[in-house]
């Protein structure tokens, strides 16, 4: 007699072939942002770092929903969102996540103007260095300050300087928060 066919258990389908990617560009006020690390978590997970035009890719990979984490900020930049949600799918196979942040601007510097004896100089006060251009005139104190500066070094210089001063220039180098 003929042994009975047991019948065949239905297999899983495979998944999907990788057909996409997630990429993107990661830059404050508009200047690549190098050795970032970002993290891609979903159907697939992998971490990657920045290169030095700000860019990084995961690929292929298969359709479905991946977030895309930066970490490994520097403290002086701010991002409006550290993470990104991106659909890769059949007909839009590659998503797009960049990320544009600012500099965080938490420094000041106070120059003050006397004279050898004390007296304060009414003058103005031109500050120039990482993107910044700005004149201040002094107070009655001779004082003149800017806030609101990101890390970096500043060339200050006094535009109006009494003749009797040696010194009209100074370069100055001021860290986050610093004042």
């Amino acid at each position: 007699e003929p042994s009975p066919i047991a019948p065949q258990a239905a297999q899983p389908a495979p998944p999907p072939a990788p057909i996409g990617s997630v990429s993107g560009r990661v830059s404050v006020e508009g200047n690549s942002v190098q050795g970032v690390t970002i993290q891609l978590s979903g159907a697939t997970s992998s971490t990657t770092a920045t290169g030095a035009d700000g860019s990084y890719s995961f690929g292929p990979l298969g359709v479905g929903t991946y977030s895309v984490t930066l970490s490994s900020i520097p403290a002086d930049y701010t991002f409006p969102a550290v993470t990104q949600t991106v659909q890769v799918q059949l007909d839009a196979r590659d998503a797009t996540a960049d990320f544009a942040g600012q500099w965080v601007r938490t420094a000041a510097l106070l120059v003050s103007v006397r004279r050898a004896d004390g007296t304060p100089v009414n003058t103005n006060v031109q500050l120039q260095g990482e993107g910044e251009d700005r004149t201040q005139g002094t107070n009655t104190q001779g004082v003149a300050t800017f806030s609101e500066l990101k890390r970096g070094t500043y060339d200050v210089r006094l535009l109006a300087a009494p003749d009797d001063f040696t010194t009209t220039e100074q370069q100055i180098t001021l860290g986050t928060g610093e004042s």
